[in-house]
């Protein structure tokens, strides 16, 4: 599991950076060498200071289109990783 801080542990200039996997095909089918490689890998970072967030969905491959290519919201995150996101 990931380890978990409250906000108030973090500094004032502190950003938290979140990276994850994204496989398109069932994983026995991304095997290279015994080991499973992603299509695609996701990342977001958050900065709790000011709330701004941003997030990338890229392929996990050599690119050559600026990073901003790949930036998306949080809703399109969240469906390419089949996610929902319960209010409180």
């Amino acid at each position: 599991s990931f380890p978990t801080r409250r906000s108030s542990d973090l500094s004032e200039d502190s950003i938290v950076v979140m990276v994850g996997p994204i496989f398109d095909k069932p994983i026995a089918k991304c095997m290279d060498k015994g080991l499973p490689v992603p299509t695609r890998f996701w990342k977001v970072v958050y900065a709790p200071k000011s709330g701004k967030k941003w997030a990338w969905v890229m392929p996990h491959s050599k690119t050559v289109h600026p990073y901003e290519t790949y930036s998306c919201n949080q809703d399109s995150l969240l469906k390419v990783l089949k996610l929902t996101v319960q209010k409180h």
